[in-house]
């Protein structure tokens, strides 16, 4: 399928000679920032959006595209400038403007997002050594001047950003349009128009939207956490905000965290499941429905619960135990006294010694030190945390290889970007980058909302943040060393107040917080990060390599006296687009022939193959797109027969191992239906999953794994069906048994299938296989790896207790006595009726659903009414939803044979 472009176009419509003074209107993207009175960027010819006509974007679904209006103003200045993007349009297809609500957090049917630009004035730089060395070659070109910095809803109040704002003469303003593309939206090219008005005189700009035919994952890949302090917004908004500012950093991709406990984090649950972040919830966007993972159990300090061993022990035994059964998947820590000197060693190590010591399980509590690698601390410390300039490449792998890691806090020039107003917008980007190249796991930033000065600053410490640049000053403190002093503009405040009751001249009348263009840079490095991850993920290990050199040829302790890294966004735009096109045509080729090891479904590692495999040729009857197949005439009739008000349910069922092509061949007895059975030795690895492992969910009790047994025991004992699925991609082959068992003598099954994952052969007719239809099971099986993209693109399985004495393409079986026209046949394709609103169903199931309307479900045995076979894999989430789906919206369609279809000779 080609991709989809989203374009706005700048149309030659112009104000003419009687309209407001507009010297010109231009486009740019999100990693340039053009000063306020800057009127002769070189942007304005031609950039990676703009090419003199008109915008030009592209991207990935579930992806946030961002660029920027520029409307110069010439002589007299204008009184009232807007913009506006009513919607982008690909075929039926539209993505809808729709004005903004009070609290920008709620992004719930708002794809397209208008801001205006605020511009805060630097008169003279930073000037911290951290920062960059003052007057040094790493130092920013251009650091002084009318610099944009906050991203201003529309619906702010007059003269505090709100449209329409007014334009000194001889100044430009800046208007930041954010396009949000969805999940589940047909890739190709979207196009809209883009309204400038300037006193009352339009402009109409077109824009192109190229959406690519994949979609960045909801997880991150690379996890930012941003201190988050309460205090500071319910001081400024006069409220408290969580709720809201935790769902405005979702959408942006990092995670708000400071210290947690039982209490604390049972209270804000809803945080780390989903559940804060669905449309229930007010939010919609990247991450919908998944959780954070950082949890921690300090921040900036230890506390003293951890000072007495017995003290210790009893706190990370009650937390680590809490956090097993509660958030598994939870990243935590215990925070050492922030950026220690030599004088807290002592404490950190008996610190470090009091947990590691610990004979349960809060042993596993890891030791977090914002410090580069030191000798004298290495006894005590898991996980290493510090700048770019203390970042040792080679000590960050020796560190990981003990099984420890090595994170990366805030920023410096030239190791990495400085997170500033006075450095270039791509800093931000630069930096996440250096983090993707050194396999950084989280990067964390020091804080999103330092408005009150912490105790660093002499005097006045309750910041006037609309009005003064300057965010960390800790100059004059006592016992600081001169070179550890300086002041740093926008440093610590990734997010503004949309409301200051402490000063209400710069209140802006925004419920929420308001976004930064450092934060929109983080967020694109971070979307940059989900790419370099897919690209991996599908083999294209030189692609990755490239874009790396060419954007962060040497950063950490790689960097020398300048920086490395590009101060424009147009290179890294380039590099994303470079593998944004590469990932769309790689294809899904087999994986290369070097699995070395059997893996297991439910892993990373299985998500990186299956993400390439190609499972049967693309017009195999898995593949084939249903959605516009005509309605069976006795479709009312099969339904009602299956149950039409009963719900869609599933079984968390059929696993499956990954084997690698030189797996040892092990004979297996078939007990049943040797004659209906293919031939082995078979590639049975030790680990080899029986359906149900390692979850507890099946219509069948007796089929499951027993509380505390373990996968030998299952292996050898249980009831039910007992599926058993070797995937072996080097040689293009499935093997499926039904009722597998290992036995003192081996291997025994009643019946065991292979099928040709490069082929579109059937089973011979009348055969069984592991299901009674004679189908395969493995492509149909719902997985992680697929609803993580966005889009189950295959057809499902599903059972009914009772089904007709007949089959129809692609099953070769039968398993009933009845010839009742109203029930199912084996085969039977039913589909999930194209006008079933999907829209309020969490992601996972979201992806399950879309699925079902352009491909359905097959009937494929008899067991349970309506019940879907899912993988058991613990990530999933929100499953449950799909029980309000109910038979009466499913159709059965009337279906294609093995020369229909796309399997037509043309």
């Amino acid at each position: 399928m080609k991709p989809i472009v989203l374009a706005v176009v700048l149309c030659a419509i112009g104000f003419g000679t009687a309209a407001a003074d507009v010297k010109a209107v231009w486009a740019i993207g999100d990693g340039d920032k053009v000063d306020r009175d800057d009127l002769t960027h070189p942007g304005r010819r031609g950039n990676a959006v703009w090419d003199g006509a008109g915008v030009r974007l592209f991207a990935a679904r579930n992806e946030i595209v961002a660029f920027q209006v520029i409307v110069d103003a010439d002589r007299t200045g204008i009184r009232a400038l807007s913009v506006a993007l009513p919607e982008l349009r690909f075929g039926s297809e539209t993505i809808v403007y729709r004005a903004p609500a009070g609290d920008p957090s709620d992004t719930v049917d708002r794809p397209i997002q208008l801001f205006s630009v605020n511009y805060m004035h630097v008169t003279t730089p930073s000037r911290a050594s951290w920062v960059w060395a003052p007057g040094s070659r790493a130092a920013p070109a251009n650091a002084v001047g009318w610099k944009p910095v906050q991203l201003v809803p529309e619906n702010a109040r007059a003269g505090r950003g709100g449209f329409p704002v007014s334009v000194a003469a001889g100044q430009n303003q800046a208007f930041w349009i954010e396009i949000y593309t969805g999940r589940n939206r047909p890739a190709g090219t979207y196009q809209g128009r883009l309204t400038v008005t300037a006193d009352g005189r339009r402009q109409e700009l077109p824009l192109s939207l190229e959406l690519f035919d994949f979609a960045l994952p909801d997880e991150n890949t690379m996890h930012a956490m941003v201190y988050y302090a309460s205090d500071q917004p319910e001081l400024y908004h006069g409220r408290n905000m969580d709720a809201a500012y935790h769902r405005f950093a979702h959408r942006q991709r990092i995670e708000l965290v400071h210290a947690y406990d039982i209490a604390t984090t049972r209270a804000a649950l809803g945080r780390f499941t989903g559940a804060d972040f669905t449309r229930d919830a007010h939010y919609e966007g990247p991450g919908q429905g998944v959780g954070n993972i950082i949890v921690p159990a300090s921040f900036y300090g230890p506390g003293t619960d951890y000072d007495d061993r017995a003290s210790a022990w009893a706190h990370a035994d009650a937390w680590m135990t809490f956090l097993t059964q509660t958030l598994p998947k939870a990243l935590t820590f215990l925070y050492m006294p922030d950026e220690p000197r030599a004088p807290q060693y002592p404490r950190i190590l008996r610190l470090g010694e009091n947990v590691h010591s610990n004979p349960g399980p809060g042993r596993g509590l890891p030791i977090f030190v914002t410090h580069e690698y030191v000798d004298a601390l290495a006894p005590a410390i898991d996980i290493w945390c510090s700048g770019p300039q203390g970042f040792q490449i080679e000590r960050a792998r020796q560190e990981r290889a003990r099984g420890h890691d090595y994170w990366f806090y805030n920023g410096g020039r030239p190791a990495g970007g400085a997170i500033t107003i006075d450095a270039p917008a791509t800093d931000s980007r630069a930096t996440i980058w250096a983090g993707i190249k050194h396999d950084a796991r989280v990067y964390f930033y020091w804080h999103a909302v330092h408005w009150r000065h912490n105790s660093q600053k002499r005097g006045e410490r309750t910041q006037n943040v609309w009005a003064e640049s300057i965010t960390f000053d800790n100059r004059g403190q006592p016992n600081k060393p001169i070179d550890d002093q300086g002041y740093i503009h926008g440093d610590g405040v990734l997010l503004y107040p949309g409301e200051d009751v402490l000063h209400p001249d710069q209140d802006r009348g925004i419920r929420g917080p308001i976004s930064t263009v450092q934060l929109a840079n983080i967020r694109r490095g971070l979307q940059d990060q989900q790419y370099i991850a897919l690209a991996r993920s599908r083999g294209l290990t030189a692609a990755v390599d490239e874009v790396l050199r060419e954007i962060v040829p040497r950063v950490f302790s790689d960097a020398d006296a300048t920086v490395s890294f590009p101060e424009r966004g147009d290179p890294y735009e380039a590099a994303r687009l470079k593998l944004a096109r590469a990932i769309a045509t790689t294809g899904r080729a087999m994986p290369a022939s070097d699995i070395r090891q059997p893996i297991l479904f439910d892993t990373p590692e299985a998500d990186r193959i299956l993400g390439t495999l190609q499972i049967f040729p693309p017009d195999n009857a898995w593949h084939e797109d249903i959605s516009a197949r005509p309605v069976h005439p006795d479709s009312a009739a099969i339904v009602a027969t299956v149950g039409a008000e009963k719900p869609l349910g599933f079984n968390l069922d059929m696993n499956f191992v990954i084997v690698p092509p030189n797996q040892p061949r092990v004979p297996v007895r078939i007990t049943e239906y040797p004659n209906e059975s293919d031939p082995g030795p078979f590639p049975i690895p030790e680990d080899a999953p029986i359906e149900n492992w390692p979850m507890a969910r099946n219509e069948d009790a007796g089929a499951l794994p027993k509380p505390g047994g373990t996968l030998r025991d299952l292996q050898r004992h249980g009831t039910g069906d007992r599926h058993l699925i070797l995937v072996d991609p080097a040689h293009g082959r499935v093997h499926e048994f039904w009722q597998a068992r290992l036995t003192d003598a081996g291997w025994e099954a009643s019946q065991a299938s292979t099928f040709d994952l490069t082929s579109n052969r059937l089973r011979p007719d009348r055969w069984t296989s592991a299901d009674a239809a004679g189908l395969p099971i493995f492509p149909a099986i719902v997985r992680f790896d697929e609803v993580a993209r966005g889009r189950v693109e295959h057809a499902m399985r599903f059972t009914v207790r009772r089904t007709r004495r007949a089959y129809v393409y692609p099953a070769t079986h039968f398993a009933s006595r009845s010839d009742d026209p109203s029930l199912p046949r084996m085969g039977e394709r039913f589909r999930l009726r194209p006008d079933f609103d999907v829209s309020g169903f969490p992601p996972h199931a979201q992806a399950i659903l879309r699925g079902l309307q352009q491909y359905g479900m097959f009937v494929a045995d008899n067991g349970g009414d309506w019940l879907m076979s899912i993988a058991p894999d613990r990530r999933f989430q929100g499953l449950e939803s799909l029980v309000r789906v109910k038979g009466s919206d499913f159709e059965v369609i009337v279906p294609t044979g093995p020369d229909e279809g796309p399997r037509r000779k043309r």
